[in-house]
Parts: structure tokens; C-alpha cells; sequence
């Protein structure tokens, strides 16, 4: 089902889902029980298929059992391990700071009257954490046998940032996603997807022998049932919006709704680069980090950001890549809604300063403890990657003063100019950065990263110029394509032009598709593939050899390269390494793969290589490499005659 197919579907089931409610979660149990009737089938079978094995082996022991036995067993034991794992899905539970009554009393009463309002399940712990977010997770103690364990994530930069009444609107969201039957419904549904990917993953990742009956079942159901699935969770998140208005307001949620993508985009863009930035300069994380944000939310972002990011959240369309509906549609559905996202209109909607903030309402004299507590974790999480980081940049600095000196003396060539904008980019920032980008695209139109470099800046300040440069540096690397898409896809849904996401979406899937295909042309050689001469240049023929110089464990090396017919320009090398051993002497597997694992490890080699030691069962393909011309690289010498 390709991605067209998909959206047609959701559109399908969407409609089928709102005529007809109770048919359409029928659907969604029936589906998801044809998954699990297929497994159990797949496991008697495979049961019925090992039994007569064992008992041959056990009662008719022979040539013949045994090397029946060896072959077919690891297939259905593998098979049937793949499968009971999966089923059984482990979550990990959310991490965060529990928080208990006494620390907050008013938000406990608040969970309980909801709690009881909503017929919702009680939560067994409370955490608090450092996102702008709050959510609700449940963790099965037994697997598919349920018994879950609740668990309430609130961040408190959310609450630092919503009036009391507006985060009591997001908390009743929050639960009434577990206060219906339906919620546990498309609770276990949640659980039967994960299940179903874990599956699929264990597949893909172990190539098991056999598996092709489930790999093909996967392929169609999977998708299928992601969009049944997907239309149940849509409709979850505008029950969970009904709920929470009938509970509040519709102006409480409505005001929550906007004054959260405000300041996502306030901290997100202005408040954390801020504190990162500070790596440069401090050998430790910063103190204070929750008090700053605090009265950095404290202080309302300029009037023209604020109608700039909301005019955008509400420029952007549902879509079926996320089940939550946009801004714009979430407030149609409880009756608020702002018509269109014109500079006018967003300002309009632009909430008004927060007199009171739902921290100090509902955490009172614990406030100050409680951002204390997620301070000190929060920089005892970091503090190793802080300092790893900070003598990074350190490191850059130096390399930056170096090449500036040398700068000074003479004009830098063009490799040169590339490693001193990164640097720049790196030490000083993207104002910095910018013009020395736009001095070497014009010197070098076919520099990829300089032009990628300067179109990643400039749309994420929402400027038009940069698409240029993106489009640019996509047609020159392909490996830019995937994240290219990606960046000019926000800014286009960002300033509202809708029509430029369609082209994008399906030049990411052509994108995808050709890499896919790359890679599993890549993901084998064998013998019956055409090996062409390497074709690199004689420089840096020489340079692999100065490196393969460095290991007296190596006698002789050939150098090919695979036919492939997707991505021609991104070559496919083969590496075949020759060990020095006397012939007296005997040489294990082991050490010939402790060998070429040292290779990749420590080789700087031209591209994608396949470095293997032509003996077992690559003795086809290693004379194969021998006999293209030119092959032997190392020491040098003409090839050796294959009889």
C-alpha cells in the first residue's frame, strides 16, 4: 500500500467511522483479532512441524534424523521464540520526578475530582519533568494479560506557561483518554500495533529462514490495520477535547490549545539554543535552568513572534501523519474557532499575560524545591555530554584561530573555506556562518554542503531564500534528499502553502524507494555479480595503500567494484585482503574476521566497501576480484594468475 493508497483509505474509514461508530470498532477488534488467529496458527503449525522431528530423533536416531534435525529445528524454534517475544511487549515506564499529595496538595484534589467526574482509573505515580508536555501512559505489568500500572507525566515548563484554569483543561484531556471504555479498547489496539512491528523488526533484523509466509502476511497487514487504527486514535483526540470542554470551558481548552504553541515555539527557538549555546563558554551546565525559563515565560515573547508562530499553527493542515488534528481544526470542534491565520486574525487570538500560573496554583511553597530537584537531575543527566561538548568546542576554537591565522597569511582553497564556515557555524553561530556560506556557493555552484548548509538556516528563520538552496543541494547530493524534504516540508506547512506539500511528499518516497533499493543491492555480493575496475584516482589508490602499510598481518590486497544499478555514482567497492601466515602454520576463521573487523574499523576507505578474506565459501568471489583489471593495489604487484 503505497502512501497514496493509505490516505485514500484513512479518508474511507474516516467517513465510514463517523455513519456508522459501533460497526467500525467492530472493524478495528475483528482486524486486530485476525492478527493474533494468524500467530497462533503460525504457532501450532510450527508446533505440529517440530513435534515429528524430536520424536524421530529420539526413537529413529540416524544420518538422516539428525541432519533433519539440525536443519529444520533452529527455523521453527527461531520462528517461534520471534514471535512469543514480540507478544509479549515490554514498555518502559515514562521517566521523571515522582511527586506525592503533601508535595501538592491542590493538584492531587484536582486529579481526584476529575478522576472521579471522568470514571477514569487512579494513577499509581505522578511524575514531573522538564517538557513542555503532559501525557498519560499505561504499562502492562503482565504483557497482552494486562493488570496496568497508570502513570501521569506532566512537565512543568507546561505548567510554568498555562493559567490554572487552562492547564486544568489539558488535565482533564489527559484522563478522559482513559475515562471510556473505548480508551482501554484502543489501549490494547495500541498494544496489538506494537506488537505487530516488534514482530516485523525481529524479522527484518534476523533474516530467519522461513519467515517469508509471515514477512508477506506483515506487508499487507500492517498497513491495513495502521489505518483502522490510526482513524480510532484521530477520533480519541476530539472525544478527549469533548470531555475536557464539558469539564472546563471551551475558552479554557481553546486558550490552553494556542498559548501551548506560543510558547513550545518560545522555548524551542529562543530560551533552549540560549542555554546550549552556553557549552561554548562553560565547562558545566548552567544553574537555575527551570528558575530562567520560568521567568523567561514570565515574560511574553515580542508581540510579532507570537502573531508570527500562532498565524503559522494555524496555517498548518491536518494531515494523517500525526493523530492529533491541527490547531485550526481542534478549534472549529469546541466551537472556538479562528477564521484563517492572517496577521489580524492570530492577533486577535494571542492569549493575554498569565496573572497566575498553574505552577504556583497548584504547587504553591513546593515550587521552589520542586524546580531545585529537576535542576539538579536535569544537569546530572548532562553534566558528561556537557563536558564532552564544551571541550569539543574548545577543540574547534583552536582549530578555527589556526586556520584564520592561516587565512591571514594566504587565500584559503576551496576544502579550506568549507572546514572554516563549518567551524565558524560551530564556534561563532549561524550570523557568522551565513556570508562565508554565500561566498563559497558562488565560488563553488557545486558545493552540496555549503548550499545545504545555508538553506537549513535561513527556512528555519522562514526565509524564502533558503528553498532555493535547498532544491539546489538536493539535486546535487542525493543524501541530502530525505532531510531537504523534510525541512522545506515544515517551512512550506508553516507559511501556509499547501500546495507545495504534495510534490514534496512524493519526492521524499521516490527518494526512499531508490535508497531502498540501494541499500539491498548493496546488502549482498556473491560471485554471479559483475565486479568493474575501482576507478578511483591513482592518489588515492596510494593513500589505501600507505594505510594498509600499517599492518604487517596484511600480504597482499585487490580492489573492485560492485555493478550496481541504483545510485551509479555512489560506488560499491570490494575489498579483498590477503593475511600473511606461513604455510605451516594454521589460521582460524576467527582470526581472519578479527582482521577484517580491525580494517573497517580503522581504514579510511574510499566509500562503502566490502572488506572480506577470500577463502570458504567467498573463494568464488574473491577470484572474481583477482581477475578485474587493475585490482591489485597492494603491494602493488601485477595480479596474481587464477587457475
Amino acid at each position: 500500500m503505497n502512501r497514496d493508497q493509505y490516505e485514500a483509505r484513512v479518508r474511507n474509514l474516516e467517513a465510514y467511522a463517523r455513519l456508522h461508530p459501533r460497526l467500525y470498532l467492530w472493524r478495528v477488534g475483528l482486524l486486530a483479532a485476525v492478527g493474533y488467529l494468524y500467530l497462533g496458527l503460525v504457532l501450532v503449525l510450527l508446533g505440529l512441524g517440530t513435534i515429528p522431528i524430536v520424536v524421530m530423533v529420539v526413537w529413529h536416531p540416524n544420518y538422516l534424523t539428525i541432519k533433519l534435525a539440525v536443519v529444520l529445528l533452529p527455523i521453527t524454534l527461531g520462528l517461534s521464540w520471534i514471535i512469543l517475544r514480540a507478544l509479549w511487549v515490554r514498555l518502559d515506564p515514562p521517566q521523571g520526578l515522582a511527586i506525592h499529595p503533601p508535595d501538592a496538595p491542590a493538584l492531587f484534589a484536582e486529579l481526584g475530582k476529575l478522576s472521579c467526574r471522568l470514571d477514569a482509573p487512579r494513577f499509581h505515580q505522578v511524575l514531573l519533568n522538564g517538557e513542555f508536555n503532559a501525557s498519560v501512559v499505561q504499562i502492562p505489568r503482565l504483557g497482552p494479560l494486562g493488570w496496568h500500572k497508570n502513570y501521569l507525566s506532566l512537565g512543568l515548563p507546561l505548567l510554568e506557561g498555562l493559567a490554572p484554569a487552562e492547564f486544568q483543561a489539558v488535565l482533564a484531556h489527559e484522563l478522559a483518554h482513559l475515562s471510556r471504555n473505548h480508551s482501554r479498547f484502543s489501549g490494547w489496539i495500541y498494544r496489538v500495533r506494537q506488537a505487530w512491528n516488534r514482530v516485523f523488526e525481529s524479522l527484518a533484523a534476523k533474516a530467519q529462514s522461513g519467515a517469508g509466509l509471515l514477512v508477506k502476511f506483515f506487508q499487507w497487514y500492517a498497513p491495513y490495520f495502521n489505518a483502522y487504527s490510526f482513524v480510532l486514535a484521530r477520533a480519541n483526540e476530539y472525544e478527549a477535547d469533548r470531555c475536557a470542554c464539558s469539564l472546563t470551558s471551551p475558552q479554557a481548552l481553546a486558550q490552553s490549545l494556542i498559548r501551548t504553541q506560543i510558547h513550545s515555539r518560545q522555548l524551542s527557538e529562543a530560551f533552549w539554543p540560549a542555554v546550549y549555546r552556553q557549552v561554548r563558554f562553560q565547562a558545566a551546565p548552567p544553574e537555575r535552568v527551570f528558575h530562567q525559563l520560568a521567568e523567561n515565560l514570565g515574560q511574553p515573547p515580542p508581540p510579532e513572534h507570537a502573531v508570527r508562530w500562532l498565524g503559522q499553527a494555524l496555517a498548518v493542515d491536518t494531515n494523517n501523519s500525526d493523530t492529533h488534528p491541527c490547531l485550526r481544526d481542534r478549534l472549529r470542534a469546541i466551537g472556538c474557532e479562528v477564521a484563517g491565520a492572517a496577521a489580524e486574525t492570530a492577533r486577535q487570538a494571542v492569549p493575554p499575560q498569565l496573572e497566575e500560573t498553574a505552577a504556583r496554583h497548584y504547587f504553591g511553597s513546593s515550587l521552589e524545591a520542586l524546580r531545585a530537584r529537576l535542576e539538579q537531575d536535569w544537569a546530572t543527566s548532562l553534566r558528561e555530554e556537557w563536558k564532552a561538548r564544551h571541550e569539543e568546542a574548545a577543540t574547534l576554537r583552536q582549530q578555527l584561530e589556526e586556520l584564520e591565522a592561516k587565512a591571514a597569511a594566504a587565500p584559503l582553497d576551496g576544502a579550506e573555506q568549507w572546514t572554516h564556515a563549518q567551524l565558524v557555524l560551530n564556534v561563532l553561530g549561524e550570523e557568522a556562518a551565513l556570508p562565508l556560506l554565500h561566498n563559497l556557493m558562488a565560488a563553488s555552484p557545486g558545493h552540496a554542503g555549503a548550499h545545504f548548509l545555508a538553506g537549513r538556516i535561513l527556512v528555519e528563520r522562514d526565509d524564502e531564500a533558503g528553498v532555493a538552496c535547498l532544491e539546489k543541494a538536493m539535486d546535487l547530493e542525493p543524501e541530502a534528499v530525505a532531510e531537504g524534504c523534510n525541512l522545506l516540508y515544515g517551512f512550506f506547512q508553516r507559511a501556509g502553502r499547501q500546495d507545495r506539500l504534495k510534490a514534496l511528499t512524493e519526492r521524499y518516497d521516490r527518494h526512499t524507494a531508490i535508497m531502498e533499493a540501494a541499500r539491498q543491492e548493496r546488502a549482498s555480493v556473491t560471485h554471479k555479480d559483475h565486479q568493474l575496475p575501482h576507478g578511483l584516482p591513482p592518489e588515492a589508490v596510494q593513500a589505501l595503500c600507505g594505510q594498509l602499510r600499517g599492518y604487517p598481518e596484511v600480504e597482499a590486497a585487490w580492489l573492485a567494484r560492485k555493478e550496481v544499478q541504483h545510485l551509479p555514482d555512489s560506488p560499491y567497492f570490494l575489498l579483498l585482503i590477503k593475511p600473511r601466515h606461513h604455510w605451516y602454520s594454521f589460521r582460524s576463521s576467527s582470526a581472519d574476521q578479527a582482521l577484517v573487523n580491525k580494517l573497517v574499523a580503522e581504514l579510511n576507505l574510499p566509500g562503502p566497501t566490502l572488506v572480506y578474506i577470500g577463502n570458504q565459501n567467498l573463494t568464488a568471489l574473491g577470484k572474481k576480484t583477482r581477475r578485474v583489471a587493475g585490482s591489485a593495489i597492494y603491494p602493488g604487484r601485477p595480479p596474481e594468475p587464477v587457475v
